[in-house]
């Protein structure tokens, strides 16, 4: 079996990433987070080069299409890498040829129908949206395990980290950041990542049911995770 390499921690990306993050509304446990940008006719010219676009395969054999478009990150503030879901109404795309021909068209109505106004909406994957997974469950502290005081706090203690400390010692060779009190970054791979889609909303029933049956008063050995963000600068690797 070929193990998992997870990449390296890199600070200012999972900064990047957490800032949009708390930036979105929670959504329903194990939803898509994505960044949604809209595009004018100028924007659209600029990224209808291909080299602005890359296409990759993941372990699983899935050709994803990421941006590697400078603009988008400076003015947009979509991260170099992140994974296109959509151009106007169309998704799922497997090749480059494939973004520039729909960005064309759907630029080419924009115009018919807006004119000079015109725009073309842009989605990008973030990863998996896990803050309403835990129902009313709250920390030592009394604060919801995966609200917004826990998100900040988190935030600034990776801002103030000088130098990550990691275990490489977990499962599938994932690497834990282990210096963060109360708070852990764990890498993951895609099949993992996929496991969460499908796993978290049953715990989410099973929490739920469980305080159906005995009230407010429960605790559980299971740690809290809320967010599977998908670092952008490697094909396959994520950071939960």
């Amino acid at each position: 079996a070929k193990a998992f390499t997870a990449p390296p921690f890199n600070k200012q990306r999972f900064q990047e990433m957490l800032k949009l993050f708390r930036q979105t509304r929670a959504l329903p446990c194990g939803a898509v987070l994505s960044r949604k940008v809209t595009i004018n006719m100028k924007e659209v010219t600029h990224l209808l080069r291909s080299e602005r676009w890359h296409a990759a395969a993941d372990e699983s054999g899935h050709v994803m299409v990421r941006t590697v478009s400078s603009m988008l990150e400076r003015q947009k503030e979509v991260p170099l890498g992140l994974k296109l879901l959509r151009i106007g109404i169309r998704t799922a795309f497997s090749s480059v040829e494939e973004v520039l021909k729909t960005l064309r068209f759907t630029a080419r109505w924009a115009r018919f129908v807006k004119g000079q106004q015109a725009s073309v909406p842009l989605e990008f994957e973030l990863g998996l949206d896990l803050r309403s997974c835990w129902g009313n469950l709250e920390d030592l502290e009394g604060h919801p395990v995966c609200g917004e005081e826990v998100m900040k706090d988190l935030h600034l203690k990776v801002a103030s980290m000088e130098q990550p400390k990691m275990d490489s010692a977990g499962q599938s060779g994932s690497t834990i950041v282990t210096n963060l009190r109360n708070h852990i970054i764990k890498s993951s791979n895609r099949e993992e990542y996929h496991l969460m889609e499908v796993a978290m909303p049953k715990i989410q029933k099973s929490i739920e049911e469980r305080y159906t049956k005995f009230g407010g008063c429960w605790s559980t050995g299971l740690a809290p995770f809320c967010a599977a963000l998908i670092e952008p600068s490697d094909a396959g690797s994520l950071y939960d």
